[in-house]
């Protein structure tokens, strides 16, 4: 937790402050828990944001940012996930290496690329500052 510089238990703090550190990305990136979170995100918009590409992403971009995306923000969101999807197509091994990290099982009836890509996409939305920041 002092990659997110959390007040130590020593004395008592009524407010934290405010602070972003490089180490706080590279946890939020990489950590086990927070790549199965993305993984566990992904698989939501996936199964619960729509029957398109556009719309699940609008519905994760929603779940972190309690706001809808702008139309830069979705094309951004749009890319990133094709970006993903050619990158896992073309090295499964890659994509069934990043879905094996935490206890969330694979979800067996989506391929393997395809999960990926969108568990990359729920990674970059976790790593958004509106989402990791209160302002």
């Amino acid at each position: 937790m002092t990659a997110f510089d959390v007040p130590d238990r020593e004395a008592c703090t009524a407010r934290r402050s405010r602070t972003s550190t490089p180490l706080q990305s590279l946890v939020l990136l990489n950590e086990p828990g927070f790549v199965a979170a993305a993984r566990g995100l992904g698989s939501r918009m996936r199964r619960l944001g729509g029957s398109d590409d556009a719309a699940r992403l609008a519905f994760g971009f929603r779940l972190c940012t309690a706001r809808a995306p702008d139309e830069r923000e979705q094309a951004v969101l749009v890319a990133a996930l094709q970006r993903h999807r050619t990158q896992f197509a073309a090295d499964q091994d890659a994509a069934r290496r990043f879905l094996s990290v935490g206890a969330l099982p694979p979800d067996s009836d989506v391929p393997v690329a395809e999960a990926a890509a969108y568990a990359a996409v729920g990674s970059l939305l976790l790593n958004l500052d509106a989402t990791i920041s209160k302002e």
